[in-house]
């Protein structure tokens, strides 16, 4: 089945004359039951004087259970509002969960209007619009996979066939330090195709490669027993990558177990920042390689094989994100997360999950993408195909 086409929805933000707004919050006093041209003004204030992305504007409105239901749906049945309220949604990154808690508590016991699972649900229905009109003006497949991970291979291909002209599917770049001009990345695929090995992988050394005046050293990781085959890869100036190369037999996007469906995992990680997983630098569909940032490999810190429950309790980002760990079988999926990974992940969030003695996760072969603000749309979405368990 194709992807779903509707016809193209520009979004617009509708403004209000700030030349004559309040130049401090006016006093719009909540808890009595307003209408919804009431609740628009200081929505609308929010959004155009306060600067305040629109679903984090609803949210600090202060109205009874009842009226903001009414005032949201409202929103979802006007096209341009309901695609900056869902827009605003969609790329809120790891405060994806906070967000989902927020509205459910805003709107009450009562409502049913973020019971997406639900046909005909009002919120699902705007988000049908909302996702095939952004799935259609996306222009990389990052923009795509920022949003969610869970894509069905056919609309990934058609999109990027759209895109570039050919179906030589692949996301992001080669790193800068594989210079493109002597076919650097090609030239280690080649070096490195000899030593592939299919099950429990034994330790190998691979003699260095030189192209052009750069030298290329390489070492093998012998952990798993899976047709996918990990490398280090140095570079000159002492740079390290990581090389998931898998055996062609599973070069599906949707295929479980695959190089493919953990590309879309992984970028959807790597472009939400999180901290809890190793950065995506490039994925080669054709070639069945996934190339990542190195992540050193430092030990958790325990006595005992953990629980599901432990290992997702130790990777924050996964929660916010909508996502579930659903492996325990590799230690060496997982590592502590320690001052030495900053440059690679960043510095706030970074340090703040190594004070919380988080993990960093390696290999999302088993991982589910749940969300209620996310529903799957025919056509477009599916369940991941590594899940092993559903997401609560």
């Amino acid at each position: 089945m194709h992807y779903i086409s509707v016809m193209k929805i520009q979004p617009t933000t509708t403004q209000i004359n700030t030349n004559t707004a309040y130049k401090k919050a006016p006093n719009f006093k909540g808890g009595a039951g307003r209408n919804v041209g009431q609740l628009y003004e200081e929505y609308n204030w929010l959004i155009n004087v306060d600067h305040t992305r629109p679903v984090d504007a609803f949210l600090k409105m202060k109205d009874t259970p009842e009226a903001m239901d009414n005032f949201l749906n409202a929103i979802l049945k006007t096209e341009d509002r309901s695609y900056q309220f869902i827009n605003s949604i969609a790329y809120c990154g790891k405060e994806l969960l906070n967000v989902t808690n927020g509205l459910i508590k805003k709107l009450g016991d009562k409502s049913q209007t973020l019971l997406t699972f639900i046909p005909g649900n009002p919120y699902r229905e705007a988000y049908k619009k909302y996702i095939v009109t952004k799935f259609d003006n996306a222009h990389t497949m990052e923009e795509i996979l920022k949003v969610r991970p869970d894509w069905r291979e056919d609309a990934l291909m058609g999109k990027y066939q759209r895109l570039r002209g050919n179906d030589r599917f692949t996301i992001g770049k080669i790193p800068a330090v594989l210079p493109k001009e002597n076919h650097t990345y090609e030239q280690i695929l080649d070096h490195l195709n000899p030593f592939m090995q299919e099950g429990y992988k034994q330790k190998q050394n691979i003699p260095d490669l030189k192209i052009g005046n750069r030298n290329y050293s390489f070492s093998s990781f012998s952990d798993g027993k899976s047709d996918k085959n990990v490398f280090a890869v140095q570079t000159p100036e002492g740079k390290k990558l990581v090389f998931k190369i898998g055996s062609k037999k599973h070069t599906g996007l949707n295929e479980p177990f695959g190089l493919g469906p953990l590309a879309l995992v992984d970028t959807y990680l790597t472009t939400n920042r999180s901290v809890n997983s190793a950065p995506l630098r490039f994925y080669d569909k054709v070639n069945d390689v996934a190339i990542y940032s190195f992540i050193e490999h430092c030990p958790v810190k325990l006595d005992h094989k953990p629980s599901i429950e432990e290992v997702n309790s130790k990777l924050s980002d996964f929660k916010q994100l909508g996502l579930r760990y659903n492996d325990t079988v590799g230690s060496n999926n997982y590592f502590q997360l320690e001052d030495v990974h900053k440059d690679a992940l960043g510095g706030i969030d970074c340090t703040e999950g190594i004070s919380k003695s988080e993990w960093i996760s390696v290999d999302n072969d088993h991982v589910t993408f749940d969300s209620r603000l996310h529903p799957r749309i025919e056509g477009l979405n599916k369940q991941l195909p590594n899940a092993m368990n559903i997401a609560v």
